[in-house]
């Protein structure tokens, strides 16, 4: 299966992002001041009085910049390449448990609602009905069922402290793909395919669990709106 590429534009927008967050982790410089001993003071003044001025100077300033680079250089390279540090810009954490259950837990603010915004696929595969819809606060169930196949649509409104999560049983196949310009695993066991993403812009967490492949996985998945809501 083709895997997700990324073009200049996406990584340099990705590494101004990185460096900037990892630049506001940082403390301030009043908070970096360390007092010393007089007697070490002292031992050090020799030392010190011995070091060329300005030479000393810009060789600091050129450490400091070429730190700078590194940090947005690794920072491009986090969010190229590690799902997980992608998730955690966006407010949610990756965290893969010792039993194997991948989870996503929501670290950002708690949303002004605790209803699900209505989304519903527009498109989904022949013969499919719909047997049960769950609706809680925060959460919001879709199950579908068919002769030969089943889908489950899970929605969660990020709050702080919810989970989704993911089960692979046995040895399990994993990509990462898009949904909607959104970063997505796909999982695949024995048992079941699964699609888990998190939209950034609604902080809604997405999961679709079934019998189908990627292939229509990501078909579903990408007609998911409000807008077909009404058609249900």
């Amino acid at each position: 299966m083709k895997q997700a590429a990324f073009s200049e534009k996406e990584l340099r927008e990705a590494a101004g992002r990185a460096g900037q967050a990892l630049l506001d982790s940082l403390p301030p410089p009043s908070a970096c001041r360390q007092d010393f001993s007089p007697a070490f003071a002292e031992r050090m003044e020799p030392l010190l009085a011995l070091r060329p001025k300005q030479p000393f100077r810009r060789t600091a300033l050129g450490r400091i910049a070429a730190a700078v680079l590194a940090l947005l250089i690794l920072g491009a390279t986090l969010l190229a390449t590690n799902e997980g540090a992608r998730a955690a810009l966006s407010r949610w954490w990756k965290h893969v448990r010792t039993d194997g259950i991948v989870e996503y837990r929501f670290t950002g603010d708690a949303p002004d609602s605790r209803t699900v915004p209505d989304y519903f696929p527009s498109w989904l595969p022949e013969g499919l009905t719909l047997e049960k819809v769950s609706n809680w606060d925060y959460y919001r169930n879709y199950y579908f069922t068919s002769e030969t196949n089943w889908l489950e649509i899970q929605m969660l409104l990020g709050k702080p402290g919810d989970v989704l999560a993911v089960t692979p049983i046995g040895d399990y196949e994993k990509q990462i793909v898009r949904v909607s310009g959104n970063f997505a695993e796909y999982y695949s066991d024995t048992v079941s395919n699964s699609l888990i993403w998190l939209d950034t812009k609604s902080n809604v967490g997405f999961s679709l669990n079934g019998s189908y492949e990627l292939d229509t996985l990501l078909k579903i998945a990408e007609s998911l709106s409000i807008e077909s809501a009404s058609s249900k």
